[in-house]
């Protein structure tokens, strides 16, 4: 899966965007929709919930439990040992799956992104 992050100015505010080649049969980009969902909260707060997740991942590598539901205000992730399935919570026929290993990468590089702010360096 190719992917690349940006910083976009949207409507005044400076916000994260992320887009990927991994898209629904409707051709939605589910994975940067899950990504871009803030649920209207601070970016520090984005941070603190992909960090949830990583740790939630972390957790059903080591077998200490067999899977985990990430979600936001509109879209989810499903996460178990082999793979993770991202949906909307609001239309049922938007997903798309990929690999447990190349969805913890794409977060880790996400978390990375955010943290580095909009100039590049926080």
């Amino acid at each position: 899966m190719k992917y690349e992050f940006e910083w976009r100015k949207v409507e005044g505010a400076i916000e994260p965007q992320c887009t990927t080649d991994l898209v629904s049969s409707q051709g939605i980009d589910v994975i940067s929709c899950l990504l871009t969902d803030s649920g209207g909260l601070t970016l520090e707060h984005s941070i603190s919930w992909i960090d949830e997740c990583l740790d939630s991942i972390s957790r059903v590598k080591e077998g200490t439990i067999s899977c985990y539901s990430w979600d936001r205000e509109s879209w989810a992730a499903d996460i178990s040992l082999s793979e993770v399935t991202v949906y909307s919570l609001l239309d049922e026929d938007y997903f798309v799956r990929l690999g447990r290993g190349e969805f913890e990468v794409l977060l880790r590089h996400w978390r990375a992104f955010l943290a580095s702010g909009p100039n590049g360096s926080s």
